[in-house]
């Protein structure tokens, strides 16, 4: 058997799992929030206006993204129904910063 075919027996579930851990990290972001930091995709003239009314405050503007701080539980969920497309956490010194809200 070549390499292709084993490839591309392995490719549906590689992304099969991709989808699922990208829905996961999605679903826990929107409701548990891990994180203070999350990153928002998209050119800032189309990020920036998602800002309004929710709690936050900018951390870093590119091109491509913009990373914000939360200040008060609920920030992301905000972000959603202002319009954003895709919030992730933005890494921190691991992968999800359990510290990273204190009251």
């Amino acid at each position: 058997m070549s390499l292709t075919t084993e490839a591309s027996r392995f490719a549906p579930t590689a992304a099969c799992a991709l989808a699922a851990w990208m829905a996961l990290l999605i679903g826990v972001t929107a409701i548990a929030e891990p994180s203070r930091d999350v990153v928002l995709f998209g050119e800032p003239a189309r990020t920036l206006p998602l800002l309004a009314g929710s709690d936050t405050r900018i951390v870093t503007i590119t091109d491509a993204f913009t990373i914000v701080r939360g200040t008060e539980r609920g920030f992301v969920r905000a972000l959603y129904a202002n319009g954003a497309w895709l919030v992730l956490p933005a890494r921190g010194k691991s992968c999800v910063d359990l510290g990273g809200w204190t009251t």
